[in-house]
């Protein structure tokens, strides 16, 4: 699986778990992470965009 992949999928999993949980700040601190996580992920996609173009 690709690095991008990966890190979305365990976004979503603490997203899901924040949004799941009552604990006031738990619930708070899960969302951050996992929105931290979703960011990554779209940083690491666009790392590996960021080559020069093809010649062909």
């Amino acid at each position: 699986m690709k690095t991008t992949a990966i890190l979305h999928a365990i976004a979503t999993g603490f997203a899901g778990g924040g949004i799941f949980l009552s604990e006031g700040s738990l619930s708070i601190g899960l969302l951050a992470v996992g929105m931290v996580l979703f960011v990554a992920g779209i940083v690491a996609a666009r790392r590996g965009e960021s080559g020069p173009p093809d010649a062909t």
